[in-house]
């Protein structure tokens, strides 16, 4: 249900170069197309918040999981 590239002629260019390189193209791209990221994408791209050092970013659907990395109470 993902799309392999953002366009037809983008699928070609994998397929183009798969074949070129006798490699194997496995698509494990989640969150590639999510709104949000987009967003931040083209924030980045801007420069309307200069140069970007670090990017760290966690997708959770069960918050049950997620586990803060500092202690919040300090």
């Amino acid at each position: 249900e993902k799309p392999l590239a953002r366009s037809v002629e983008g699928c070609l260019n994998i397929g183009e170069a798969e074949r070129e390189t006798g490699l194997t193209v496995l698509p494990v791209h989640n969150y590639a197309f999510t709104p949000c990221l987009e967003t931040a994408k083209e924030i980045i791209q801007s420069g309307e918040i200069g140069e970007i050092g670090r990017v760290e970013l966690r997708f959770d659907n069960n918050l049950w999981s997620y586990r803060s990395r500092t202690d919040f109470r300090m």
